[in-house]
């Protein structure tokens, strides 16, 4: 009797032995938002549609094993900081550059997202790399954002859609981009103590959300 995703994976993670190897090729970003035909920025701006139900969409064109995947829930675990996004540049193309700034304090993210027609958006670019002030002088809100739960509201929706296509994961807040761009290269080797301090603030908020996930 064949059985689905779902029943492969765990039969995988519990150390037996399921019905064939599970195909589970990384179409996190690039295929899914392919798929739907729109401007990546629909996808990755105006959550429409996000990210996660055109990946979960695509794990069923194809039938693949969707495994661990990981999404941003929003405010999950009540940490987040509280930041916005503006558009702080158009261009011709129609492509758009974006920047966060701190809701409490006022300041700005350090770098900036560049938003394509067909590409994810590149991250943790410095803004003078585009001729752009750290600081924008100028922004304008995002609108058409398409509203979605968040939280482990939006975790059990994911896990409704996903079904028995796939394992849902949770985030555990750590990552390896300690090192963001060329820049922190430099950086890195001219003083290293900020980036131990990064990694050792990534390792304990890793921790505090296991500590989470496993009482859930």
């Amino acid at each position: 009797m064949p059985i689905t995703s779902r029943q492969r994976l765990l039969a995988v993670l519990h150390g037996q032995v399921p019905d064939c190897v599970p195909v589970c090729p990384d179409i996190s970003n690039m295929v899914p938002a392919r798929r739907t035909g729109k401007p990546f920025w629909d996808i990755y701006v105006h959550k429409d549609p996000p990210l996660w139900k055109a990946h979960i969409d695509a794990l069923k064109h194809f039938d693949l094993d969707g495994g661990f995947e990981l999404y941003d829930f929003g405010d999950l675990f009540g940490d987040a900081e509280p930041w916005e996004t503006k558009i702080v540049h158009r261009r011709a193309d129609g492509s758009f550059v974006t920047q966060d700034v701190h809701l409490e304090t006022g300041e700005w993210s350090r770098y900036v997202k560049v938003h394509t027609v067909d590409n994810p958006p590149a991250t943790n670019v410095l803004p003078a790399k585009l001729g752009l002030p750290p600081v924008p002088t100028e922004w304008e809100e995002i609108r058409g954002v398409k509203e979605w739960p968040t939280g482990l509201a939006l975790w059990r929706l994911i896990r409704q859609e996903l079904g028995e296509q796939g394992v849902l994961g949770m985030p555990s807040g750590a990552s390896t981009c300690i090192i963001r761009n060329d820049q922190e290269v430099y950086e890195y080797y001219d003083d290293r103590t900020k980036f131990y301090q990064r990694r050792d603030e990534m390792m304990e908020r890793a921790e505090q959300r296991l500590a989470l996930i496993a009482q859930m």
